[in-house]
């Protein structure tokens, strides 16, 4: 009588990992969407057309992972680029929501300082105060240039800035761009920020 023979490791199914199971659940998957209309007689009508899916994604910046929606047919594209299915920096789903991401969810990397929009509300992050993933991004830190030769100049005004500066130029960007009015009744011209307009009047 023949003993059973024990299977070896070579034979043994590979489990996938959960990147590659994200990938095989997600890729090219469709959605019917539902719009109302006007037919061709003047009459409101439902209309259904398929369209790839949008799927959260994690991708690499200057300063951590930042959730993405890209089209279920990029899926296998974005993940072999580096992307991934979860947050790089706690290994789960901290920011699933990239229309209004929460950074500071995210427990596997330090706050960042915040300022708030006055009007809207929405939070400005200062993201200048970290570089964790140049490794991954081409030109993210270029490499600082010599002055073998004497001809490198240096100007204190940019030199490092502090996160009240760098907070203080996104939210007055955002003022410029999004609440014009509120802006100019605050002295955010489009001539520079409050910090600039400050100096200039200084002068």
């Amino acid at each position: 009588m023949n003993e059973p023979v024990a299977p070896t490791r070579a034979s043994r199914a590979v489990r996938p990992s959960p990147q590659e199971i994200f990938v095989e659940e997600n890729a090219d998957t469709m959605q019917t969407i539902n719009e109302r209309g006007t037919g061709s007689s003047g009459e409101s009508q439902t209309f259904k057309h398929t369209t790839a899916k949008l799927v959260v994604v994690y991708a690499p910046t200057s300063w951590g992972w930042e959730s993405r929606e890209v089209p279920s047919t990029n899926v296998r594209l974005v993940i072999g680029a580096g992307m991934r299915y979860n947050c790089g920096d706690c290994n789960g789903d901290c920011s699933p929501d990239p229309r209004n991401p929460q950074y500071n969810n995210c427990p596997g990397r330090p706050k960042f300082a915040t300022m708030q929009c006055p009007v809207c509300g929405k939070l400005a992050y200062d993201f200048g105060a970290r570089s964790v993933n140049a490794d991954l991004l081409n030109g993210v830190n270029p490499s600082r240039a010599s002055d073998a030769d004497g001809t490198l100049i240096e100007d204190p005004v940019f030199a490092g800035t502090s996160p009240a500066q760098r907070l203080s130029a996104s939210l007055s960007t955002h003022m410029r761009r999004y609440h014009e009015i509120e802006a100019e009744a605050r002295g955010l011209g489009r001539e520079g920020t409050a910090a600039e307009l400050a100096a200039a009047s200084a002068r």
